[in-house]
């Protein structure tokens, strides 16, 4: 006599899923990442953008204070008491590896007496705003192609 194999049974109350639940769960994850990734990536962007600014911020007081002493601007970041990064460079971080923005310090029209420009270059691409650029009289610029009440 030939023996047939018995189905096996579950016990009462256990459950699983089944392959059509779990591919419809990871349909619902991927939906809900394609959408969330690009707008956390906006929020990170703008976090940046308001490092570069606070930054720019920081340099400018500084330059205030240093003129007050010295009744000239200057472009060595050291004499700020900043981190130098590069050639009249320093960073909108902490230190210059952590900084999202390099911010430059040059002479308005080549005279430190008369003023200074910042310049703060992403690390990063930023197709929006770009290079953001703050004069000693406050005329703030960027290079990107959003306007300027996105930038500043």
């Amino acid at each position: 006599m030939m023996r047939t194999a018995l189905p096996i049974r579950r016990p009462r109350g256990a459950r699983g899923f089944t392959l059509v639940e779990l591919m419809i769960t990871v349909m619902i994850i991927g939906v809900l990442a394609t959408i969330a990734i690009p707008s956390y990536q906006q929020f990170v962007q703008r976090a940046r953008r308001t490092e570069a600014k606070s930054a720019m911020l920081r340099v400018m007081g500084a330059q205030e204070r240093y003129f007050t002493v010295n009744n000239s601007y200057t472009t060595d970041p050291t004499a700020l008491s900043f981190a130098a990064c590069g050639n009249n460079t320093t960073g909108s971080g902490d230190n210059c590896d952590a900084s999202t923005y390099l911010i430059q310090i040059a002479a308005l029209n080549g005279d430190p007496k008369t003023g200074f420009t910042l310049t703060a270059s992403p690390k990063q691409t930023d197709d929006l705003c770009g290079n953001l650029t703050l004069t000693s009289t406050n005329v703030k610029g960027k290079t990107g192609s959003g306007s300027m009440q996105d930038c500043w």
